[in-house]
């Protein structure tokens, strides 16, 4: 059997039992339908994971006891906040999913435009959290030991402001410069980047972008949906300044 992963938010110490949260219980115990003696991985997010048997099932409550603690060097060394603009449907999932599994650090979604999804008040709130258990979901997949950080979502212009990494890129498809061009430059070591939604972006946010000395990047003659645009963009950094290669 595959070796199964669970997040916990809870302190973990070698030889001490532990209760998994409902989540993490129901998938292991319905789900998965794992018995007592079975082992699993069982980590928190602050590096490092525990090898643990489960010792308790009961309905949806699960024990675990937590074993030896493991050093792991998964992180890749590049650290990459993007920022990208609201997308409808499924499409944010797939972009949380897939951009967690390939190394970014960090993710805001951005109020641009052209953004069409309104997210106020609950409604706003439930869909951060469901983010971030994909988020947590692809961390325990992808054997990663930290959890990128999800940001409540923001004004694009806001973010723009905010933003101070080394390298600051956006993709556009009308760039000049081709994202195959980039320097292998190992001082390089903190990025963002800026991805639209569907639409686009509009004249005045590539404007505002450009005045706070964002490259525009393209990615190729294709162009590519906003969903895809990340993971792509992603790899090429990481197998540039990070640990792909």
């Amino acid at each position: 059997m595959r070796d199964i992963r669970v997040h916990t938010k809870q302190s973990l110490s070698s030889g001490a039992e532990i209760i998994l949260d409902d989540f993490a219980a129901k998938h292991i115990g319905t789900v998965l339908r794992l018995n007592p003696g079975k082992f699993v991985t069982i980590f928190n997010g602050e590096g490092g994971e525990f090898k643990s048997t489960i010792t308790k099932v009961k309905r949806n409550k699960i024990t675990l006891l937590v074993g030896e603690h493991v050093k792991t060097t998964n992180e890749s060394p590049l650290k990459i906040h993007l920022g990208i603009g609201i997308s409808r449907g499924d499409r944010m999932d797939t972009v949380i999913q897939k951009s967690t599994e390939v190394g970014v650090t960090e993710i805001t979604p951005l109020f641009t435009e052209r953004v069409g999804v309104k997210l106020e008040n609950d409604k706003l709130q439930n869909r951060l959290t469901h983010w971030q258990k994909v988020c947590i979901s692809a961390c325990e997949q992808s054997h990663r030991t930290k959890i990128p950080i999800i940001n409540s979502p923001k004004k694009i212009k806001d973010w723009i402001q905010s933003v101070s990494a080394q390298k600051k890129m956006m993709l556009d498809p009308k760039g000049k410069k081709q994202i195959s061009t980039l320097k292998n430059d190992k001082s390089i070591v903190d990025i963002s980047l800026l991805i639209g939604p569907e639409g686009g972006f509009s004249i005045s946010e590539v404007e505002i972008a450009k005045n706070y000395k964002f490259d525009q990047i393209s990615l190729g003659p294709r162009i590519l949906r906003t969903e895809t645009a990340p993971t792509v963009a992603i790899s090429v950094f990481q197998s540039i300044w990070g640990d792909i290669n």
